[in-house]
């Protein structure tokens, strides 16, 4: 489930669902044999902070 992101997110994963009238995204990745969920949050900058977030650790 979701799309998997190229570049700088490459190995991870985007599901988009709508909760009312706002569109979500979350973000997962696969490490090891456990899921990793990364971030969830309102489409309005959601990659830019995903970036920054994953630059971090």
């Amino acid at each position: 489930m979701g799309e998997e992101k190229k570049g700088d997110l490459s190995e991870v994963y985007v599901h988009k669902f709508k909760l009312k009238a706002t569109q979500y995204l979350l973000a997962y990745r696969f490490n090891e044999e456990q899921l990793e969920l990364i971030m969830i949050g309102p489409h309005q900058n959601y990659y830019r902070d995903l970036k920054k977030y994953l630059k971090m650790r």
